[in-house]
């Protein structure tokens, strides 16, 4: 069995768990701020309202697959999308944006 290693191991889901993580983006023109935070709920999206006062962003639970072929970088710490392939198996991902 591989160890992932995350640099949030307070983020990190147990093993065998759902990821708690959600993360998503403001599509309000000229935002396109990313926000990411953790949520204790058993459906795959949920709503936060956007930090620069508009209305409602649709976040998705970060879902992870471990890939060896690809490290973790700060592409997967500041992604925006909720898939992850990378040695983090999304245990980092989205991280940069935590509220």
């Amino acid at each position: 069995m591989t160890q992932v290693l995350s640099l949030f191991p307070e983020l990190a889901p147990a093993a065998g768990s759902t990821s708690r993580r959600f993360l998503g983006r403001c599509r309000a023109d000229g935002c396109g701020r990313a926000i990411a935070v953790e949520a204790g709920t058993s459906h795959d999206v949920t709503y936060r309202d956007c930090p620069n006062g508009h209305g409602p962003i649709a976040l998705r639970r970060v879902t992870g697959t471990y890939s060896a072929r690809h490290n973790c970088d700060p592409r997967c710490m500041f992604a925006v999308g909720p898939q992850c392939e990378c040695s983090c198996a999304g245990a980092n991902h989205g991280c940069g944006y935590s509220i």
